[in-house]
């Protein structure tokens, strides 16, 4: 019992050292991004801050229809709060993509959803969501090289885009 004591202790201390290290290194950023965030402009950051909220919550409706396509209904407010969960335990933790998979599935398992059921939908919606990333990626590179955009590329992107909603409609 004493030992146990003593190493939890030492434990402490060190995550308290290795904080305060981390701190130190870190302040310097920190204030410079406050020095940034002076002149930020309200308007863009509230557009910002709306697509992102529009983009988590069609990324859960996504997962929710992949898991429903399996006869699993989860409700919509619920299936937003762990897909909130995941992206925060994937951005903040080591490992945090392995940890938020690992949730995910057993939040949707514990949901009454097979184990193949949860893997079809959590790798056909990263799929999903990469295709549509690199549509994004694409379409923005197209129009931010200071040329013209390629017809071609954007009749591509759009019959892509088409595709994807017919395909999910179903």
């Amino acid at each position: 019992p004493h030992r146990h004591r003593t190493v939890k202790i030492v434990a402490a201390a060190l995550v308290v050292a290795v904080l305060a290290v981390e701190l130190v290194y870190v302040l310097p950023y920190v204030s410079s991004t406050g020095r940034s965030l002076r002149h930020i402009s309200i308007s863009w950051l509230a557009i910002a801050v709306a697509a992102e909220a529009a983009s988590m919550a069609m990324f859960a409706r996504l997962q929710r229809r992949m898991v429903g396509s399996g006869g699993v209904r989860v409700p919509l407010r619920r299936m937003i709060g762990i897909t909130y969960a995941a992206n925060a335990m994937s951005v903040t933790l080591p490992a945090g993509t392995v940890a938020s998979t690992a949730y995910m599935f057993r939040k949707l398992r514990s949901w009454g959803a097979g184990g193949s059921l949860v893997t079809f939908a959590l790798i056909s919606s990263g799929v999903l969501s990469t295709i549509a990333l690199v549509m994004i990626l694409v379409l923005g590179a197209t129009f931010s090289g200071g040329g013209s955009a390629s017809p071609w590329l954007l009749g591509v992107e759009a019959l892509a885009a088409v595709l994807g909603a017919v395909a999910l409609r179903r």
